[in-house]
């Protein structure tokens, strides 16, 4: 079992991701941020392309759910993959 965590704290201006699980390596394959940009999970069967590509998608101005969608539509296996 693996849990995450992304929060924001909007007064501080500060973000944040956690992950904890039984599996070896998460923390290679599950939390990713990028200071001033933005922070993503992703589990279950994870593909470690998608949190960077996620990230500079936000870096290049889209909003989370269209950098969210935009990294989806290119993904395979996508009812494997999960991002809180």
């Amino acid at each position: 079992m693996t849990y995450s965590i992304v929060a924001l704290d909007k007064r501080r201006k500060l973000l944040g991701v956690a992950v904890i699980s039984g599996s070896l390596a998460v923390g290679s394959r599950v939390p990713w941020a990028k200071a001033g940009i933005g922070a993503v999970a992703t589990q279950a069967h994870t593909n470690p392309a998608l949190g960077p590509l996620i990230l500079e998608y936000l870096s290049q101005g889209l909003k989370a759910r269209e950098a969210l969608e935009k990294a989806l539509a290119c993904c395979r296996f996508l009812r494997k993959r999960s991002i809180p």
